[in-house]
């Protein structure tokens, strides 16, 4: 795996994480309060999941070539970059403030996509996983 697929993988492992971060402050109000101090950085690490994804992105037809070959992987793979893309959507519009000529239009993409956060969330966190433990064990099936 190149630094990129291990850029997205543990990217996505850790933006999955932030994006279950809704659930977890609100069954316990301490964590909430130590989330809150690492809040500015999650859209920091949206942005570099995004851009990591959209470079990843341009690769997606020589995965779905892959498919034939090794198809748990290469599917994985899809999955990593689409929960990228959305995930780095989701977590990096807090940047949008700085940007006030569109921050109007992220505010309304980010609220479409919110339903979903918990979704990606999840899928990025198993496909993270599982590229990492397939990469490191030098499994593709």
């Amino acid at each position: 795996m190149s630094i990129y697929g291990w850029l997205l993988s543990v990217g996505l492992i850790l933006g999955g994480i932030i994006g279950m971060i809704d659930i977890i402050a609100r069954k316990n109000a301490a964590i909430a309060e130590k989330i809150k101090s690492f809040e500015e950085y999650f859209s920091y690490v949206g942005v570099v999941i995004l851009g990591i994804g959209i470079w990843n992105a341009i690769y997606i037809p020589q995965y779905i070539t892959g498919i034939a070959q090794y198809p748990v992987y290469y599917i994985a793979i899809i999955v990593a970059v689409i929960s990228g893309i959305v995930l780095g959507l989701l977590l990096g519009a807090g940047i949008a403030h700085h940007f006030s000529a569109v921050e109007d239009l992220v505010k309304k993409i980010s609220e479409k996509l919110v339903i979903v956060k918990i979704p990606f969330s999840i899928a990025g966190i198993i496909a993270g996983l599982y590229l990492v433990i397939a990469t490191l064990l030098n499994l593709q099936f």
